[in-house]
């Protein structure tokens, strides 16, 4: 008992010197980043397509839905990018079938929306497009499982509020709880861009 008490009072102090993470302001839209590791190979994918280390979790307990649904998780711990504040985001599969959830190299549509100046909601970041057709394949959920993604928790002169968005098809959209936050007027049209990394980079020039 006494080992554990000294092992977490020296948790506390090694974690109240930490820095801080910067606030997550930017000025264009970021680029999609929830990647999803696949529990089983897509059978009628090409092949060829990057993969996540980002596997599945069982839930500890009961969903709290029967469905497919998005929860936020803001217990202030999470850093985005090894930098920025963050937030995370669950895509939980409370149902008892599994999932299946249309990917390029991995990547998930999902991205973050903001209520505009008019109270539209808007995206704020988007999701390239690969010219390669090995890229394109589906990840699986199982049922009583989840994803856990550590997104930026936008914060910018322009106070809003913000919400995560997974398209799974023309008439399947999820969206998660909004959280409050800020954003640059920016990010409604100014991409990140993207360099190619070499010939054999699936994704062009933006």
């Amino acid at each position: 008992m006494k080992t554990r008490l000294c092992l977490l009072s020296l948790l506390l102090i090694v974690l109240k010197h930490l820095p801080a993470a910067e606030p997550a302001e930017f000025a264009s839209m970021l680029r999609g980043y929830c990647y999803a590791g696949n529990a089983q190979d897509d059978p009628e994918a090409l092949g060829g397509y990057g993969r996540s280390d980002n596997q599945p979790k069982p839930l500890r307990s009961a969903a709290s839905a029967t469905e497919l649904y998005l929860e936020l998780v803001d217990a202030g711990d999470a850093v985005f990018a090894e930098k920025y504040a963050g937030i995370r985001v669950r895509l939980v599969n409370g149902d008892m079938t599994p999932a299946t959830i249309p990917a390029s190299d991995s990547r998930i549509s999902m991205v973050q929306e903001a209520l505009d100046a008019d109270g539209t909601w808007k995206e704020i970041e988007y999701l390239p497009s690969s010219w390669c057709g090995n890229s394109y394949h589906s990840v699986y959920l199982a049922p009583q499982h989840y994803w856990e993604f550590v997104a930026p928790k936008y914060s910018g002169p322009q106070k809003t509020q913000l919400r995560f968005k997974l398209t799974i098809s023309n008439d399947r959209v999820l969206h998660s709880p909004a959280y409050d936050g800020g954003i640059h007027p920016e990010q409604f049209t100014v991409k990140q861009g993207h360099k190619p990394k070499s010939i054999m980079d699936p994704y062009p020039a933006e």
